[in-house]
């Protein structure tokens, strides 16, 4: 049986040896893959919003 892990996250395999790897895993970071724009009421755009962990940049963005 192979474990699909939501592909938004980073995932950390802290499997011990008793369980053999790749068994338990923990969420980590998020990816950013569902950012979306933010504009204010001007319609400018002002910041980006990741839907999956609520995290905002302003404008000029960097995203990790």
């Amino acid at each position: 049986m192979s474990l699909e892990l939501d592909p938004r996250w980073n995932w950390v395999d802290i499997s011990t040896l008793e369980e053999g790897r790749g068994t338990t895993f923990v969420r980590a970071e998020c990816n950013h893959l569902e950012v979306e724009p933010v504009h204010d009421i001007s319609g400018e755009l002002v910041a980006r919003w990741c839907r999956t962990c609520d995290r905002q940049w302003t404008i000029p963005i960097e995203i990790r």
